[in-house]
């Protein structure tokens, strides 16, 4: 069984391959991001939109726990867009296992942007 730190990494691999159906399914049914998502289909045309204004660039996880069927797992993630330069996330996501496999159930983030063009 993959663990979520594994998951958080495959996600990031998969918005570098241009995968949106796989980052979609790795939500569980009770998340926010499938309420406002329901279907592939939304996400698949946001996420053309995400594609093409940013560039990931990298991605440090720095911790996991696991609590039972919970678990946290806490990154850092680099993007470049266009638009705002450099931006880092701090990120914690908390994951809950459904029928034996980790589900992203709730994503925190805290945004930084480095642009030399912009007083931040």
């Amino acid at each position: 069984m993959t663990c979520p730190s594994e998951i958080i990494l495959k996600r990031f691999e998969a918005f570098i391959k241009n995968e949106p159906e796989f980052i979609h399914n790795l939500y569980s049914t009770k998340s926010d991001f499938i309420k406002f998502f329901p279907q592939k289909e939304d996400y698949v045309l946001h996420f053309s939109d995400l594609r093409r204004d940013t560039i990931p660039l990298k991605l440090n996880i720095t911790k996991e726990i696991i609590k039972s069927t919970l678990a946290y797992v806490y990154y850092i993630e680099r993007f470049f867009t266009i638009e705002e330069g450099e931006i880092i996330y701090y990120s914690k996501t908390v994951f809950i296992k459904e029928d034996s496999t980790w589900r992203i159930l709730k994503e925190t983030r805290e945004k930084t942007i480095f642009n030399a063009n912009r007083n931040v």
